[in-house]
């Protein structure tokens, strides 16, 4: 039996902690309206209802569970700072100087991006190790702290991939 578009939405709500349609929106970088739209056309796009699911979706590029990922965001947010930081200091990244902390304080998506992508890096090294989320996390910060360049690079890359799948990133290009 297929869920019904209200249910759909309140699941994706609880999933991403929304507490109205509005939120939602911002969580899955969509404009605000988009969650409306969906209510009147009757009927959710498959690339969300996907994420109630264990089948891939093409939202996202990773393969852990979203919930796992979203529980491990306050284990991943240094990484997650470290990261963006080197981003802001970065003239090739787009982000550097003034221009960088407005785009930050007026559009959060782009480090919801490099969350996501540090829960992602920080629990594939926490199954590669077997240890907790907390010492996975100082692992992870260690090799990003040794090697910054090659940090820096890949978050870089990372996050033009991110806003090529998910245009509504772009407020801060980088």
């Amino acid at each position: 039996m297929e869920a019904s578009v209200d249910q759909t939405i309140g699941k994706l709500r609880d999933l991403f902690g929304a507490d109205t349609d509005s939120e939602l929106a911002k969580q899955l970088h969509l404009d605000k309206s988009t969650v409306s739209s969906w209510r009147s056309r009757g009927r959710v796009p498959e690339r969300f209802t996907k994420l109630l699911t264990d089948e891939p979706s093409d939202l996202f590029p990773w393969d852990e569970p979203l919930e796992v990922l979203i529980e491990l965001q306050p284990v991943a947010m240094p990484i997650a700072l470290f990261r963006y930081s080197l981003l802001l200091n970065d003239p090739d990244s787009g982000l550097a100087d003034n221009e960088a902390m407005l785009a930050f304080l007026t559009n959060v998506l782009p480090f919801n991006s490099v969350i996501l992508r540090s829960a992602v890096d920080l629990r594939k090294r926490q199954k590669a190790v077997g240890v907790k989320p907390e010492v996975a996390q100082l692992l992870v910060l260690q090799d990003d702290i040794r090697d910054r360049q090659t940090t820096l690079a890949r978050t870089r890359e990372q996050l033009r991939e991110d806003v090529e799948h998910n245009p509504g990133l772009v407020s801060a290009k980088p």
